[in-house]
This record gives structure tokens, sequence and C-alpha cells, in this order.
């Protein structure tokens, strides 16, 4: 019989977090469950596989030290469920379930739990409810088998937490490069869809978030020239106040608000540049997807970012929160095309050490050696 793995996650909408979830259980070679307090799209994808998927439907941000009944009734729904299906190995993903997954898993179970920031307390330990939640947190720690960390920067601020290096192992997200390849006829297409055959067109992917930062991005545009034009792909809480933002700045025509796409890998065909301006990630995974897609790169110097793109090789790096300094080197990859080109094909290469098959791997022979 196949040893059971139960992936245990906040939310099943999207995000980098759920699409490593995907890639995992669709592998095959172990008997695949996933737990989830919410859910999402990527809930009927993964059932769509023939994996089962058992939702709380209680939202993460309603669990937790302020909300007691609702923290009673998912551990008792976690304890119930586990029982049922019995796994050998829980793998936790996000705050909400690496804290009260591991706290309701019975010893006999062994655990994962894969941190996909580099900073999973940022902006929280100022505040009583978020200190306790570090210490909690630092007490399940010692109780976990592995963790897994999605960059070395992940792995650094583990480290000064107090884990020991021995029980933290990196494992870069991967995507399926090849369907991320580039394809000339896609990109006739998107750039004829946004009238922008002879402009230069910028782009980005990701959750219309506050911590996405995409203001800078539109602010940046602002001082640019007119040939130049902004598609951010995404939906999310900022989309209203960023609309407002590029009307006030005058640059309704300019940017283009797709929403949530299902085809984000023919949309990036249509890019030149691809730009990261967030104020913390892990190892985001869009940044390979562009990449995969021979896209130039500017992004922050944040996180795991810098673990690929290494500046003026393989993109330029920036510091945060410097719409101006953004500007410039946008310009400068506008008037100089054949960097544009050069930064795109060592990103490409690059590209292809970071493949699903290879991250998927990992985990597997994470499972087999706890086993």
């Amino acid at each position: 019989m196949k040893p059971k793995v139960v992936h245990l996650i906040d939310v099943l909408e999207k995000g980098g977090a759920q699409k490593i979830v995907f890639d995992i259980v669709s592998s095959g070679g172990f008997n695949f469950e996933v737990f989830a307090f919410w859910g999402g799209v990527y809930q009927k994808e993964i059932e769509s596989l023939g994996v089962k998927v058992r939702v709380l439907g209680i939202h993460p941000e309603k669990i937790g030290f302020r909300h007691p009944l609702n923290l009673l009734k998912t551990f008792l729904w976690l304890r119930k469920n586990i029982a049922e299906v019995k796994p050998d190995i829980l793998q936790t993903h996000l705050l909400g379930a690496d804290m009260w997954g591991r706290l309701a898993v019975p010893k006999r179970v062994k655990t994962v739990q894969t941190i996909h920031s580099a900073e999973k307390f940022r902006g929280k330990l100022l505040s009583r409810f978020g200190l306790k939640t570090f210490l909690f947190d630092r007490w399940l720690n010692a109780k976990t088998d592995l963790i897994v960390a999605v960059s070395e920067a992940a792995k650094e601020g583990l480290s000064k937490e107090g884990i020991r290096p021995e029980k933290i192992k990196v494992i870069y997200p991967g995507v399926d490069t090849k369907k991320f390849a580039p394809n000339e006829e896609k990109r006739k297409f998107w750039r004829q869809k946004w009238q922008a055959t002879s402009k230069l067109v910028i782009g980005s992917v990701g959750r219309l978030a506050k911590v996405k930062r995409f203001d800078l991005l539109i602010k940046a545009l602002s001082s640019l020239p007119k040939e130049i034009v902004l598609v951010l792909v995404g939906g999310g809480p900022e989309e209203k106040a960023l609309k407002k933002l590029a009307s006030v700045l005058g640059l309704r025509k300019r940017v283009y608000f797709l929403g949530e796409c299902d085809n984000v890998a023919e949309v990036l065909n249509g890019f030149d540049i691809f730009v990261l301006c967030s104020e913390w990630e892990g190892f985001p995974l869009a940044l390979i997807e562009a990449a995969a897609n021979q896209k130039a790169i500017v992004a922050v110097n944040v996180g795991g970012i810098p673990e690929f793109v290494e500046n003026k090789k393989t993109g330029i790096l920036i510091k945060q929160n410097h719409p101006q300094i953004l500007a410039k080197k946008l310009r400068f990859l506008y008037l100089n095309p054949q960097e544009r080109k050069r930064l795109a094909q060592n990103a490409y290469k690059k590209a292809q050490d970071f493949d699903t098959q290879k991250m998927v791997d990992s985990y597997k022979q994470i499972y087999s050696s706890l086993l």
C-alpha cells in the first residue's frame, strides 16, 4: 500500500504555495489528500486529479487566538479528519496551517513544514498576538520532523530563530519550463490586443495586494515615454485603488488590468520586461515563469529573489520602495534592446534548473527518508 501524505494549507486560492501543492499531489507515487481551511480555484483542479480535498469552511483570518471558538472548531476538525485518514506524513503550508496543523497532529505522524516566505512574521511581532504566535511557532518547530525552506534566505531566517541547520532543507519552487517557453504567435496576438505592436510592454503577475507594491510600478510609468505600456495580471483588494492611481496620474489608457487569468503562460509572451516590486518575497514562481518565457527581469532585492536574479546577469536588482530608481532602470532597458535580449537569454538558461519535476523529486526523497 502506498504511504499516505496529507497536505494542509490555509486556502486554495491562486498562489505560489497552492501551485506547489498541486504539482506535488499531481505527480503520484504516494496516496495524497489535501486539507484546507478555505477553498478556492485550486480545489476543483486538485479534485479533477482524483485527489480528495477536505475543506473546513472557515477563513484562516478567522482562526487563531482572537477567535477561540473557531480555533476549537478547527482543532476538532483536524483531529477528526487526521484520525480518519491516518496519514504517515502531514505537510503544512502557510502560517495558519503551520500552527494549527502541527498542534493537532498526533505523535505517530511525521510532520513536514514548508516555509514559503523569508519573513514569516513580518510586521506582526510588535503586537501582543504576533509575539504570542511567534513563541508558539518556536515551540512547534521543536516537534517538527523537517522544515523545508523555498530559498536560502528563508533558511537563514529560520536559523536566526534557533532552528538547527540539519533540520532545514532548501527546495526551490519549480515550473513547467516547456509550458512557459516563448511563443511568437501568442506574442503577436497579445500585443495587437493591447495595441502595443510597436511599443514596449512592461508587465507583472501577482495578487493585487499592498505587499506587491504595484503602485510603485504605476508611479514609475508616469515618468516614462508614452511608447511604454503596463500590463498587470491578477486580481485582489487593491485593484480599485490602483485603477484610481492610474487615472489620477493620467495613465488609464497605458495600464491594462487583466484580472485573474488562467492563461498566464500565454499572456507572458506579450511582455518585453517583467517587474517585481514586492515588499518581501520567499521565492516567487512568477519570476521563474517570466524567465522561462525569455523576459528581461527587473526585481527588488528582497527575500529569495537575488538567488535567481543575479544583478546585470540574469536581470536587474533594485532597492525597495524607489519608483525613481525603477523608472531609471526601465528607461535604460527601453533604450537598450540588446541588453534586454542578453538579460532575457541568461534568465531563460537559468530557469531550466528550476523545473517542476526536480522540485517534486526532492519532496518525494524527503517522504521516503522520513518513512
